[in-house]
């Protein structure tokens, strides 16, 4: 093929939404908010025209600008999104106000003269909570709840195992229970369930107005926000949502569900969705290779009355068996036709012995298994465990950024059009899944503005989740944790970690 032929056959490139300013490195330094560009000299862009700018907050080299559009689906392909500096968001955001709000509760306190959030409203607390019975999430809903403290560290980030989502065949509820278990408040939930698959979906504005009815968000809560691992949907024509925030009324409701990397789902029927495992049980008829090997030891156990189902009775030779062999020999005297009675007795007795000694053996591997047949088995179960294993590490790793991001709104922060960012918008789960999980330099300053941690220390402490709870996962090894590594030396070569409020002036 030619390459003008090669030219005309590619795909034509995926335009940025009309009248969407695509952003420049000069641009995205200036949002930081500093009175030089804040661009570091290592990125060859402004040589020299960083100093003024701290470390924690240069455009360096680790940042780059938020990509195009690569389908029609994207984010930035459908939405022309005004780009928020950190200069707008002190205007916008109601938390760092030096006034009370006129919609703050008693409960919270105030002090005006409080520099960050949780010096304003002293009692106020941000609650992530688990919207459904944990063993539905698949993953350890402690471990996100960690994940979320270390991100906005300084804010005082709690749960409620008092609130949770309800279903069953008939309807779907939202439930507030008291500190004895027993239900204090109840909410019907409007849901649509399909015949042919029972596959539920909440609709999630019903989710919104439960949160927001009387008595159910905690006195003290700045802001709550439910994760669910139920499929939620707005309207009927909806094939899902993945999920709603009222930000006058501080809530909001996310699903996980379609984060599951064994889902597999229609992109023309809502209920059209199918679970891996559930297609691998249906195969072997007990849930994928451990329930075949479980059949095929079954299989093979031997009948009732065999010397292996001896075995398994008497544990293999016993005193006794030693003893009747020599009184065997006593009796036989000597030579003669006795004596190889005797013999033959004893030696079917000895045989009979060490079969039933290996029986017992063969028992205690698994039920008459062979060796070979133990190690194909342990190697299927040791299988199953690491998928099963990755599968919960990566509902965990994308739902940690699902928390985090709707936070963030909930707390006053745009979406990021100026460098890859965990605060970018996504159109498609493809695009969320391919997004960083940290922030970029301008959403980094205001979420300090608001936390006022230390950034080197909060790096250090996210790497340290990162290495324990995703180091298995070969892209995050590969990616987030490099990148990790990088900024937390990058920092500690520049200069020693800073208090948050020295780094902020």
């Amino acid at each position: 093929m030619s390459p003008r032929a090669k030219k005309r056959s590619r795909s034509p490139a995926i335009p940025w939404v009309r009248g969407f300013r695509p952003p420049t490195r000069q641009r995205g330094a200036e949002a930081v908010g500093f009175s030089s560009a804040g661009l570091d000299k290592s990125s060859g862009d402004e040589k020299g025209r960083g100093e003024e700018c701290p470390p924690e907050f240069r455009v360096t080299v680790h940042f780059s600008l938020v990509p195009k559009p690569k389908s029609e689906l994207d984010w930035l392909a459908q939405v022309n999104e005004d780009p928020q500096t950190y200069a707008d968001f002190l205007e916008q955001c109601p938390w760092i106000s030096k006034r009370k709000g006129s919609k703050v509760p008693p409960s919270w306190g105030f002090v005006s003269s409080g520099e960050y959030l949780q010096g304003r409203y002293p009692s106020g607390k941000v609650y992530v909570v688990c919207g459904g019975k944990q063993e539905l999430a698949r993953f350890e809903f402690a471990a996100l709840l960690e994940y979320v403290r270390i991100f906005y560290k300084g804010l005082r980030v709690e749960t409620l195992d008092s609130l949770l989502i309800e279903v069953d065949d008939r309807k779907a509820i939202l439930v507030k229970k008291n500190g004895d278990g027993e239900i204090e408040k109840k909410k019907d939930l409007k849901f649509r369930r399909a015949t042919e698959s029972n596959h539920v979906q909440i609709e999630v504005d019903s989710v919104l107005r439960a949160l927001r009815g009387p008595g159910v968000m905690p006195p003290d809560a700045l802001c709550l926000l439910v994760l669910t691992p139920y499929d939620l949907f707005e309207t009927q024509p909806d094939l899902f949502v993945a999920g709603m925030a009222d930000g006058n009324a501080r809530v909001g409701v996310f699903s996980f569900y379609r984060y599951d990397p064994h889902l597999s789902f229609s992109t023309e029927f809502w209920h059209d969705v199918c679970v891996e495992e559930e297609e691998e049980g249906e195969e072997t008829g007990r849930g994928g290779r451990e329930g075949a090997a479980k059949k095929k030891r079954r299989k093979e156990t031997p009948p009732a009355g065999s010397k292996e189902g001896k075995g398994e009775k008497r544990g293999g030779g016993q005193p006794g068996d030693k003893g009747a062999d020599n009184d065997g020999e006593e009796k036989g005297g000597e030579g003669g036709e006795g004596e190889k009675e005797d013999k033959g007795r004893e030696e079917g007795r000895v045989q009979e012995d060490e079969d039933e000694e290996m029986g017992g053996q063969r028992d205690e591997k698994g039920e008459g298994q062979s060796d070979s047949e133990e190690g194909e088995e342990g190697e299927g179960d040791k299988e199953e465990n690491t998928k099963e294993m990755e599968r919960q590490k990566t509902l965990l790793e994308r739902s940690s950024r699902l928390a985090v991001h709707e936070l963030g709104h909930m707390l006053g922060l745009d979406h990021c059009v100026f460098f890859q960012c965990c605060m970018n918008g996504s159109g498609h789960l493809e695009e969320d899944f391919s997004q960083p999980h940290f922030l970029c330099p301008v959403c980094l300053r205001k979420v300090h503005r608001l936390c006022g941690f230390d950034v080197l220390t909060r790096y250090k402490d996210i790497f340290a989740f990162w290495e324990r709870e995703f180091k298995q996962l070969w892209y995050c090894e590969q990616n987030e944790l490099q990148w990790l590594k990088e900024r937390i030396d990058y920092l500690e070569s520049e200069r020693a970690p800073r208090h948050g409020a020295q780094a902020e002036r």
